[in-house]
């Protein structure tokens, strides 16, 4: 797969603590509501597994809004999912949240993920870009069930 830098939010960025992506996507203008048209979505994908040692870690992923390029000046969340625990963050895991239709304050300049983590020893490395929502997929491997023989 690939996508325009100027589309990455974090590019493997490992997250130990609450932490904005390394990068923000400037909307171009104030209150530009990327939520009209052609749904988008931010991917996120896991490389290196949530750590789970302490059985008690949890990991939130956001999607918010700001008034500034450093992600967190006026920061708003737009979307975000529940806790997740660690567990169910293994190395390729990809998810998506979709960005939601007139929810972009008029002040907004950028656009950037959000990661809320907490537990004893919270730690994961994450990949986050911005993509069309018509885009987005989410592959399963299974193993064959056969075998070729020569």
């Amino acid at each position: 797969m690939r996508t325009d830098a100027f589309l990455l939010l974090s590019d493997a960025q490992a997250v130990t603590v609450d932490a904005v992506s390394t990068n923000a996507l400037a909307l171009g203008a104030a209150g530009v509501d990327v939520g009209i048209g052609e749904p988008l979505a931010v991917v996120f994908v896991i490389d290196v597994a949530a750590d789970y040692t302490s059985g008690n870690e949890t990991y939130k992923f956001a999607v918010r809004t700001a008034t500034a390029s450093d992600g967190t000046t006026g920061a708003v969340s737009i979307v975000e999912t529940p806790d997740i625990a660690g567990s169910a963050l293994t190395a390729g895991t990809r998810f998506a949240l979709l960005l939601p239709q007139n929810r972009i304050a008029s002040t907004a300049t950028h656009l950037a993920a959000y990661y809320d983590v907490s537990g004893t020893t919270p730690s994961v490395t994450v990949t986050a870009f911005v993509q069309p929502a018509s885009m987005v997929q989410n592959d399963k491997y299974f193993a064959s069930g056969f075998t070729v023989g020569a």
